[in-house]
C-alpha cells in the first residue's frame, strides 16, 4: 500500500477534495524523524526510488526542466526535548513513480513503512452550444489519461448554455470564445482548469489557389442568332485536382451578402492581356450538393455575347473565375494562448461524428493542452520563424511530425503543431495523401484515407506507447504551463 502524493498541485484548500484528504498529499513531501539526544548534524534524510517500475528522465530532459529532478530542501532542525529535523522533498513531475524516505543516522537506517506514489490531477469544465450533444460518458477521457497517472476531475457543468454557432472559422473565433467564456465557472481551479467546448462546426475558407480556367469560344452573333448569351459549367478544383467546395451554407451572415462565394469572374480574348469583368449576377452555383444541405463545387457563368463576343467572327478566350472555398473542416483544436479547447460535432455540412470520434478528438486536443506530441529536445528554429517547439517538455517522440517552424525544413505534413505518426507508412506531399492506420490519439485527423487501400482508417481514442510515456513524464504543474497559465 502506498500513499499517493499529487506533485503537480500546490497545497491549497480548493484541492483538497475527490480522494485529497489533506493538503500534505500536494506537492512537496515534508518529512519529519525525531530522535533523542543525538547530533542533527549527523542525522541525514534521503528521498530514495522504490520498485522497478519507475519511468527516468534522462540527463538532457532533466538539464531542460530543473522539475524533472528530485529536488531536496535544506532540513530545518528543532532542538528541545528531542532532536526534530524537517526536510521538504519535491518529487519529479512524472507520475506512478514510488519513493520512500530514508533516515541514516551513524550506520542505522530506517525508511517509511509506506512507499509515495507520485500522481497528477487537472480539471476540466464542459461547455456546448444549445442543440449540440455531448457524449453521454467522458471516461474513456480520464480512463486514457489515467492510465499514465494524471487524473481529470469534470468540475461545473455548461452543457447547453451557449448561443449556437453555425460555423465556427477563422472571422469569429473571438465572438465564439466571448460566448464560451460566460459559462465557464472553473476559474477557482486556476492554473489547472481546461475549458472543453462542443461546438457545431469548425472550418476555415480561403480563395481556392487554382483560380479555375476555362478556355471558351463565343459564337459570332451571326452564328447564333437570336440568342444573346452562353452558359458555360465550371468545375471548381483545389490545386490537388480534387473539387473545391463554395463556401455556402456556412455562415448564415455570409450567405446574406452579394455571393460571399465569388472573389471575381473574368474574360481575356486570345491574344491580348486585358480582361473584362463578368457581372456577378452572370456566375450562379449549379449542380447537385455533395453533402447534403452544402457541398457544391461547381458554378454556371452566362457570357453575354453582345459585350463580349463579335458580330462576324467567333471569340475565342480564356475564363478565369476565383472563388472562395472550404480550406477544411477541423474536429476541434486547442488554442494555442489559453485553456481553451473545442470539438467539432459535425463536419461537411451535416455529417455527423460519432460519440468515439468526439472522444477521439477531445484525447487528442487535451493531449496537445498538455504539451503533446513532446518537442523537448529539438532544436529551436532559425530567427524570426515560428516553431510549436517546448523546451520544458520530455523527448520528442520518435514518430513526430509537424513541429517545425515555417520554412524550408518543415515538417507539418499537412498538419500544424506537434502530432505523432505511429502507425502510417509514407506521406506523399504533392497529393497530400497518408498511406497507414494510425496508431496513436494524437495524430492529426480522423478518418484518414488510406492510400494504400482507398479505406478510411479512424484514428483510435488511446495513446500510443511513446506518447503515453510522454504523458507519464510531462510537468503538469500548471504554473508551468504557459497555456493553462492564461485563461481564455
Amino acid at each position: 500500500m502506498s500513499l499517493k502524493q499529487w506533485v503537480n498541485l500546490t497545497r491549497e484548500a480548493v484541492h483538497v477534495e475527490d480522494g485529497i484528504t489533506s493538503d500534505a498529499r500536494l506537492d512537496y513531501v515534508l518529512a519529519k524523524v525525531k530522535m533523542k539526544k543525538k547530533d542533527p548534524a549527523l542525522i541525514k534524510l534521503r528521498a530514495v526510488p522504490e520498485g522497478g517500475d519507475n519511468a527516468e528522465y534522462s540527463d538532457a530532459e532533466k538539464k531542460r526542466n530543473v522539475h524533472f529532478k528530485l529536488v531536496p530542501f535544506p532540513p530545518e532542525i528543532t532542538s528541545e526535548s528531542e532532536v526534530e529535523l524537517k526536510q521538504k522533498f519535491f518529487l519529479p513531475a512524472v507520475g506512478g513513480n514510488k519513493y520512500k524516505i530514508e533516515a541514516k543516522y551513524k550506520d542505522k537506517v530506517v525508511s517509511t513503512s509506506k512507499a509515495i506514489e507520485t500522481i497528477r490531477r487537472l480539471y476540466f469544465q464542459v461547455i456546448s452550444m444549445k442543440g449540440v450533444a455531448v457524449p453521454g460518458s467522458l471516461s474513456d477521457v480520464s480512463d486514457e489519461f489515467e492510465k499514465y497517472f494524471m487524473e481529470l476531475k469534470e468540475k461545473e457543468d455548461g452543457r447547453d448554455t451557449m448561443d449556437l454557432i453555425k460555423t465556427v472559422h477563422q472571422d469569429n473565433t473571438g465572438d465564439f470564445k466571448d460566448s464560451a467564456r460566460t459559462s465557464y465557472k472553473a476559474g477557482k481551479y486556476w492554473p489547472y482548469a481546461i475549458a472543453c467546448v462542443f461546438s457545431n462546426m469548425i472550418a476555415d475558407y480561403a480563395d481556392n489557389e487554382n483560380d479555375d480556367h476555362v478556355d471558351v469560344e463565343i459564337p459570332s452573333m451571326i452564328d447564333n442568332l437570336g440568342e444573346n448569351s452562353i452558359e458555360v459549367t465550371v468545375d471548381l478544383k483545389d490545386e490537388f485536382g480534387d473539387d473545391a467546395y463554395l463556401w455556402t451554407g456556412l455562415d448564415d451572415d455570409h450567405d446574406l451578402l452579394d455571393k460571399f462565394w465569388l472573389v471575381s469572374a473574368a474574360f481575356t480574348r486570345e491574344g491580348e492581356t486585358t480582361s473584362q469583368v463578368i457581372r456577378r449576377s452572370d456566375v450562379n452555383i449549379s449542380g447537385a450538393a455533395s453533402h447534403g444541405t452544402g457541398g457544391f463545387s461547381q458554378v454556371k457563368v452566362t457570357l453575354n455575347e453582345i459585350l463580349l463576343g463579335d458580330l462576324l467572327e467567333t471569340t475565342k478566350g480564356n475564363l478565369v473565375i476565383k472563388t472562395r472555398v472550404v480550406d477544411g473542416f477541423s474536429g476541434g483544436f486547442s488554442s494555442g494562448d489559453s485553456n481553451f479547447t473545442t470539438v467539432a460535432v459535425k463536419s461537411w455540412w451535416d455529417g455527423d461524428h460519432s460519440d468515439d470520434e468526439n472522444i477521439q478528438t477531445l484525447i487528442h486536443e487535451l493531449g496537445h493542452k498538455i504539451g503533446l506530441s513532446s518537442t523537448g529536445d529539438r532544436p529551436p528554429p532559425p530567427a524570426g520563424n515560428f516553431a510549436f517547439i517546448n523546451s520544458k517538455t520530455p523527448d520528442a517522440p520518435p514518430n513526430l511530425y509537424g513541429e517545425y517552424y515555417e520554412g524550408p525544413d518543415e515538417n507539418n505534413k499537412g498538419h500544424q503543431g506537434p502530432h505523432c505518426e505511429d502507425g502510417m507508412t509514407a506521406y506523399d506531399a504533392a497529393k497530400d495523401e497518408w498511406t497507414g492506420t494510425p496508431g496513436c490519439a494524437m495524430f492529426g485527423g480522423s478518418p484518414t484515407l488510406d492510400a494504400a487501400t482507398g479505406t478510411y482508417k479512424e484514428t483510435p481514442n488511446i495513446f500510443c506507447s511513446d506518447c503515453g510515456l510522454s504523458v507519464r513524464k510531462m510537468d503538469l504543474n500548471g504554473f508551468h504551463i504557459d497555456d493553462l497559465k492564461k485563461e481564455f
